[in-house]
């Protein structure tokens, strides 16, 4: 409790007397001398959008002060306000020892107490020496002041703090003016942090340009634990803060208020002996620096924020044991988790895809897939089905290759396809993907080139799509990638090869194959067999053994072998002189061997003629 002290000078005068001195022994502020490293920390102060003169200071606040939770110190300023015929207004400041002198009313001890009951008591004071007039008390001024920052911070020491300071902004300060989210954003500065060697370096380096430059020079594995910053009162309680949760939900749980005096720490932790690995279906994969009571849902929350619990599994793999389970969300909270251990969440749009509906449908686009569940039936459903002209019998469903090594092949697939590319590249690169295909098989350069374009092709589904969507057909499931392609019906059969004139034939049902070709202007010079390739099946079938033809069919006309270009000719004739040079050597090989068997029977008949008349 306080000893109020009366005197004998009115509370008017006792104001101007008290407002007269702090005037006179206030310094000026242009005469204060600030060495470089409070002139970094007043530019960093400057970040936060505090005015640093030393006379009055004001700085943007989060909303009004809660009376319960501010603790008032040395430095508050209260305004004191009494009414009646004389109003007065004056402005006191709490001293160094903690205590608010009030002319004319008392002296209070509020140090480390409540706002609310500083108010409560020095209201009760003023209402006793002023009765029937209204009087008010109020801060008008919260105080700056020191706190201790240590660890792993560019700038280690006593740290000015603004008024109402948090843990963030004390750091803030001791970054060089860097806030420690881009910290973590930024790479090599993060890596940067072992830095007590700054404290070594010459002072007019100490420049927030200058501190970056210098922690790229001080890389090493350590980084900050900006999940266990530890914050010691005065009286001895401690703090365990987790700034990461504050960023990554917004809570200023997690970036409490510093009071007078506290002494921030923000350890160093090396990610592979300390932290805990996230990734996944997360906005900030990485290492997280372990805190003794973290469960796998206070990882997500740094990892996910808001949408921590938004998962439909996680996958943790222990450290010690290199177990392997699968968590569940209500299982989030109520496992713990260790340094070395990893999290990997899987989010049920990880399974989700695209498939694309092209050619004669109502609505020609991508959509979206579940793997193995979304079929081609539903696909067809979204695309509004087909159009009225659409040869649902030449529909097919082309699938992307795997992508390793699919991937590859499908680069060659592009790089044959694409007119654009030189021809002697095209060709390299089939060469190229024939060897790696068929580099262990006896197949001939023709059968390999072959076998290579066949592999590197867009994949196509074996199943025929008219068929599949008949009534009490198999599903057929999609998968990400997947491409279905339905063709116009134009009317006609494509007649193409060795014919005068190839092209698109009206088509005429009971037409014959030999009545297209003369309609497309008969065969050219060297045609030799006629095939007919079904549009639904892609099969080839001699002219002969072809049933009736429909619309969208393809008579092929084939012709004489030959290269269609010099290099294949020349590789051509060069496996044609292989050949006809291994079936050399395979005749003179057999004509060895038969001369030899024929030279054995010759000995052994001799060898029978001499045993025959000796025994006569």
């Amino acid at each position: 409790m306080s000893t109020p002290v009366r005197t004998a000078l009115g509370p008017r005068l006792h104001a101007a007397l008290l407002l007269t001195l702090v005037a006179a022994l206030a310094p000026p502020a242009a005469a204060q001398g600030l060495d470089l490293q409070e002139a970094l920390r007043a530019g960093a102060g400057a970040r936060l959008g505090t005015e640093t003169a030393f006379g009055t200071e004001t700085a943007p606040l989060e909303g009004a002060l809660d009376p319960a939770l501010y603790l008032v110190g040395p430095g508050d300023a209260f305004a004191i306000s009494t009414g009646g015929q004389l109003p007065v207004q004056y402005r006191s400041v709490v001293s160094a020892e903690g205590i608010l002198l009030l002319p004319d009313v008392g002296s209070f001890e509020v140090a480390d107490r409540p706002l609310a009951d500083v108010k409560r008591e020095v209201g009760a004071a003023l209402a006793r020496t002023y009765r029937n007039v209204g009087t008010s008390v109020a801060l008008a001024e919260p105080r700056r002041f020191y706190v201790h920052v240590s660890g792993a911070v560019l700038d280690p020491g006593r740290v000015l703090v603004p008024p109402v300071p948090r843990v963030e902004d004390a750091l803030l300060l001791a970054m060089g003016g860097v806030p420690p989210r881009q910290l973590l954003e930024s790479g090599p500065p993060r890596q940067a942090l072992a830095v007590r060697a700054l404290q070594a370096t010459a002072p007019s380096d100490l420049s927030p340009g200058a501190i970056s430059s210098r922690a790229d020079l001080l890389a090493s594995d350590y980084e900050p634990a900006f999940r266990n910053i530890r914050v010691e009162r005065r009286d001895g309680e401690v703090l365990l803060v987790d700034l990461l949760r504050y960023y990554a939900t917004g809570n200023p749980a997690s970036n409490p208020y510093l009071h007078d005096g506290d002494a921030v720490h923000v350890p160093f932790f090396s990610p592979d002996a300390e932290g805990v690995w996230v990734d996944g279906a997360v906005a900030e994969p990485g290492v997280y620096d372990a805190r003794p009571d973290d469960t796998a849902r206070d990882l997500l929350v740094g990892a996910r924020g808001a949408s921590a619990d938004d998962v439909s599994a996680v996958r943790l793999v222990r450290a010690a044991t290199a177990e392997a389970v699968v968590l569940g969300p209500a299982d989030l909270a109520a496992t713990p988790v260790g340094a070395g251990d990893r999290l990997y969440v899987l989010d049920e749009t990880s399974l989700l895809g695209t498939a694309e509906a092209v050619g004669a449908v109502r609505f020609p686009a991508a959509y979206r897939v579940v793997e193995g569940q979304t079929t081609l039936r539903d696909l067809i459903e979204a695309a509004g089905g087909f159009e009225d002209d659409a040869l649902v019998r030449g529909a097919y469903l082309e699938r992307r290759a795997p992508s390793t090594p699919g991937e590859r092949r499908l680069d060659v697939a592009a790089l044959v396809a694409d007119p654009t590319v030189e021809e002697e590249l095209r060709q390299a690169a089939l060469a190229a993907a024939a060897y790696d295909r068929a580099r262990l098989s006896p197949l001939d350069f023709l059968d390999r080139q072959y076998l290579a374009r066949e592999a590197v092709a867009y994949q196509r589904v074996s199943v025929n799509v008219e068929a599949a969507l008949s009534s009490g057909a198999e599903a057929v499931a999609l998968r990400d990638g997947d491409r279905l392609v339905v063709p116009y019906d134009i009317g006609a059969v494509s007649v193409i090869g060795q014919v005068v004139q190839g092209g698109y034939v009206p088509y005429v049902a009971g037409r014959t194959v030999e009545e297209y070709i003369a309609a497309a202007g008969g065969r050219g010079p060297g045609a030799t067999d006629v095939y007919v390739v079904d549009a639904a099946t892609g099969a080839y079938r001699p002219a002969a053994e072809a049933g009736p033809l429909r619309s969208g069919d393809l008579i092929f006309v084939n012709r004489t072998p030959v290269a269609d270009d010099l290099v294949t000719q020349q590789l051509v004739i060069q496996e044609r002189q292989l050949q006809v040079q291994e079936r050399r050597e395979r005749n003179e090989a057999t004509f060895r061997l038969l001369t030899a068997i024929a030279q054995s029977l010759s000995a052994t008949a001799a060898v029978i003629s001499v045993i025959i008349l000796a025994s006569r």
